[in-house]
């Protein structure tokens, strides 16, 4: 059951949540398939998101949601929290993970929970009467490269189920 703010799981990583999900063995209880964001501040609780996709972006759709003043923009890895039946369960998860690039450890001994995230990452401010246009465009075309590449991470992972 999705307990995001969102409301919904992201669709990019249904068929790898439902793959693992499978295993009597895992239980997915957080996700995200990456994303590109602007955040108004980083403050949690405080946090005003003024543009979010899970897909690539244009760098028009970006400018347009720039805000007079400072805006932080991100482009967030793939990340997933998986409560594991036990330690081996834990380390065979672990090491798929590694095997195909993700960063992973466990997050809870108590409950075998495994953290795996992408170690694709962007993340500045902007203002946009300090920058042009031709820097943003650079700025998105990286983004979307590292999210295109966290996504075939993703898919790798998948393949491993």
């Amino acid at each position: 059951m999705d307990k995001s703010p969102q409301g919904h799981i992201d669709e990019d990583i249904k068929p790898l949540l439902e793959k693992i999900n499978k295993h009597k063995e895992y239980e997915t209880t957080s996700s995200c398939s990456g994303r590109i964001v602007l955040l108004e501040n980083q403050k949690k609780g405080t946090t005003a998101w003024k543009f979010k996709s899970h897909t690539k972006v244009n760098v028009e759709d970006v400018w347009k949601n720039l805000p007079e003043g400072n805006i932080w923009f991100m482009q967030e890895p793939m990340i997933l929290h998986v409560k594991c039946k036990d330690l081996e369960s834990a380390k065979e998860l672990i090491d798929k993970a590694n095997k195909v690039g993700f960063k992973a450890a466990a997050l809870s001994p108590k409950t075998f929970t495994v953290v795996i995230q992408g170690v694709e990452k962007i993340e500045t401010i902007l203002n946009k009467k300090l920058i042009s246009k031709e820097y943003l465009t650079l700025l998105v075309e990286e983004a979307n490269k590292k999210l295109l590449a966290t996504k075939k991470r993703m898919k790798e992972l998948e393949n491993l189920f």
